[in-house]
C-alpha cells in the first residue's frame, strides 16, 4: 500500500472519478437566486402601480378643480362687468357732485381691493399687474366665444386655485398651458413663459419657442429628422427646479 493514501479501496470495488469542472450549482443557490429575482420583480411591478395610482389621482384632482372653476366662469365674468358698469354709474355721479369727494376716494378704494380679489382668485400669480389688464380683459371676451381660449382660461384658473392653496404647480400643467398658449395666443407666448416663470420661485424655467428659430434637440422635439428650422410650435420646453428638461417643445 502507497503510504500517501488516507483511504484503502476494497476489493472488487472500482473509485468513480469525479471531474469537479462538470459539478453545476447547488440547487439550493439556484433556489435562493430565483427567489430573490422573483421578490425584485415583485417591487418594481409594485412601484410601478403605486406611481401610476397617485398620477391618475392628481389628474383626477386638477380635473374635478377645472370643472367647478369652469362652471362659475361665465356667471363670474358676468357678475365683474355688472360691478364694473355700477362703479362706472358712481364714479360719473360722484364727479358731478363736489361735495362728495371723500365718498369718491372711498368707492375707488372699495373698487380697486374687489379687483385686487377677483384677480387674486381668477389669475395666477405672475398675471395679476396692471400691466396685464388688457390682456386678461381680452382673454375673457373671447373665452366666451373660442374654445381655445375658454381652455387656457379654465388651465389659469386651475393654476390659480392651487397657488390659493398653496400647493405647488405640477408640471404637466404648465405643460398643458403652454399647449393652450400657443393655441389661442400664440403672440403672447414668450412674455406668458417669462411672468409664469419669474413668478415660478425657482421651481420650473420655460423656455418658449418661435417660429424661425434653429433647431435644438436639447429642448425641441422636431415631427421630422431633418429639420433645421422652426416653422410651426405647439407647446414650450420645461426645465425643472435641477435644470433638468422635463418636456421638450414640440416644433415641425
Amino acid at each position: 500500500m502507497n503510504p500517501w493514501d488516507k483511504t484503502s479501496t476494497p476489493a472488487g470495488s472500482h473509485a468513480s472519478p469525479t471531474n469537479p469542472g462538470l459539478t453545476g450549482p447547488a440547487p439550493e443557490a439556484a433556489g435562493v437566486a430565483q427567489s430573490q429575482t422573483n421578490r425584485l420583480n415583485a417591487e418594481a411591478v409594485k412601484l410601478v402601480a403605486e406611481a401610476n395610482e397617485s398620477r391618475a389621482r392628481q389628474l383626477r384632482e386638477l380635473e374635478d378643480i377645472t370643472a367647478r372653476l369652469h362652471q362659475s366662469l361665465v356667471a363670474e365674468a358676468a357678475r365683474l362687468k355688472q360691478l364694473d358698469d355700477e362703479l362706472r354709474a358712481r364714479e360719473a355721479k360722484l364727479r358731478e357732485s363736489e361735495g362728495l369727494c371723500q365718498q369718491n376716494a372711498q368707492l375707488n378704494r372699495q373698487a380697486e381691493t374687489q379687483v385686487l380679489e377677483f384677480q387674486a382668485q381668477f389669475w395666477p400669480a405672475g398675471l395679476r399687474a396692471e400691466s396685464w389688464a388688457l390682456w386678461r380683459e381680452r382673454l375673457l371676451h373671447r373665452a366666451a366665444a373660442e374654445p381655445a381660449s375658454a381652455i387656457l382660461l379654465a388651465r389659469l384658473h386651475t393654476a390659480t386655485a392651487l397657488q390659493r392653496a398653496e400647493r405647488p404647480l405640477p408640471l404637466e400643467l404648465i405643460r398643458d398651458l403652454g399647449d393652450s398658449v400657443y393655441e389661442a395666443c400664440p403672440d403672447d407666448a414668450e412674455k406668458l413663459a417669462q411672468a409664469l416663470t419669474q413668478a415660478a420661485g425657482g421651481r420650473f424655467d420655460i423656455k418658449a419657442v418661435r417660429v424661425g428659430d434653429r433647431i435644438d434637440k436639447r429642448f425641441m422635439q422636431p415631427a421630422a429628422a431633418g429639420l433645421v428650422e422652426v416653422r410651426n410650435v405647439s407647446g414650450w420646453a420645461i426645465r425643472d427646479a435641477a435644470g433638468k428638461w422635463q418636456f421638450l417643445a414640440d416644433v415641425s
